[in-house]
């Protein structure tokens, strides 16, 4: 469990008393929450009202977001002196800890007014311009309300001939490219509003739910998962859910009664090898959950003449498998079989269950995705699919 807001900041009950440009902090009590559960703050680097302020590094303050709109009222500030920040980023105990000892996730650099704060007032005019321009076209994307890459290179290859090099490697590679497009695909399911789906079509996917039985085989989206989830919705957070980029393109089987009282267990059918058995067959990963007393831990599934042996199941809380299928998530794969399904090799398995990529665009995602679970996959259970 992350820790409280920094610096004792509670959820921001000020109103806007014009308009501001408002900065992603992180996604603790941020943009996503409910309203009135959201906490505001601004930094700045104005000397005279470092009293009322708190010094984060020397010549950086955090000052609440009230107190801003009064030294701006009173005219002892400008709104361009401030850079207002709804969110935070937040860490339990010993997680910032792990994640320095891995080495590949962060680098410890010392920092100062500058390197931090220095160009606020361009920022500033800058992010007002997109803002202007995106309210008048007919799509919002992360280029209009910007991504923040740039100054984080400028911040990386600062550290050294070493980082530099490094972020090189990265272009060769194609991660740099690739984890640029994921920060797009979350900033325009985070940062940009968008409308619930509710079409015709996702009613019809939700009235295939009535029939859902034991046995039945599912599909997953080739584009919803690449986040590890369909929406940033209250019933996805991570207290109650693990966010699953392995679901991309998945084939499951519902395990258990379908009844949005209670919770769903699924397996997937069409996950990579992780071992064997004693008599040698395959056991693939079936999910990141272990329900159940099963054979040393593998579920066998089918009949005798083809059967797939499975380790780990999907545990969906209550309501979650129907708001994935209103999301367009997961799907029901009508009239597909178990035992077609299991006799295929893998790599055929989601288009048998009906898989399909409608557009070039949702290829282009498609692709991506392709990606993201094999990154996955190397990263959480140790394999290369």
């Amino acid at each position: 469990e992350a820790p409280g807001a920094p610096y004792g900041l509670k959820p921001t009950t000020s109103v806007p008393r014009k308009p501001w440009n408002v900065w992603c902090g992180g996604d603790c009590e941020g943009l996503n929450s409910p309203r009135g559960s959201q906490v505001c703050f601004c930094l700045h680097t104005d000397d005279s009202i470092a009293e009322i302020s708190s010094e984060i590094i020397r010549g950086v303050y955090l000052i609440d977001f009230e107190n801003a709109q009064q030294r701006i009222e009173l005219g002892e500030a400008e709104q361009s002196d401030f850079l207002l920040l709804v969110g935070y980023c937040g860490w339990g105990k010993d997680q910032m800890q792990s994640e320095l000892d891995r080495g590949d996730t962060w680098s410890m650099a010392a920092a100062d007014q500058k390197a931090l704060l220095g160009e606020l007032r361009e920022l500033q005019v800058d992010l007002k311009a997109r803002r202007e321009a995106a309210s008048l076209a007919p799509t919002v994307t992360a280029k209009e309300v910007q991504d923040g890459i740039a100054q984080w290179r400028k911040l990386y290859v600062a550290l050294g001939d070493k980082f530099e090099k490094r972020l090189a490697d990265a272009r060769l590679t194609g991660d740099d490219e690739h984890s640029d497009q994921m920060l797009h695909r979350w900033i325009e399911r985070c940062l940009i509003p968008s409308e619930p789906d509710l079409s015709p079509a996702a009613a019809a996917r939700v009235a295939k739910l009535d029939s859902l039985q034991p046995g039945n085989v599912l599909r997953a989206s080739p584009t919803s998962w690449l986040l590890g989830k369909p929406s940033e919705g209250e019933e996805f957070s991570l207290r109650r859910f693990r966010p699953a980029q392995y679901l991309h393109k998945g084939v499951l089987l519902l395990l258990s009664n379908f009844d949005d009282e209670e919770s769903s267990v699924l397996a997937l059918l069409n996950g990579p090898a992780i071992g064997n058995t004693n008599d040698g067959r395959d056991v693939t990963f079936g999910g990141m959950s272990q329900t159940g007393s099963f054979s040393n831990g593998v579920l066998e599934v089918g009949e005798e003449d083809v059967k797939a042996c499975l380790a780990g199941q999907l545990l969906l809380g209550p309501g979650l498998l129907r708001k994935l299928v209103a999301f367009g998530a997961l799907e029901v794969a009508e009239g597909v079989k178990l035992q077609d399904i299991i006799s295929l090799p893998q790599e055929e398995r989601w288009l048998a269950a009906g898989g399909r990529i409608e557009s070039t665009e949702d290829a282009a995602v498609a692709a991506m995705g392709d990606v993201q679970l094999q990154k996955w996959y190397e990263r959480f259970v140790n394999i290369r699919p």
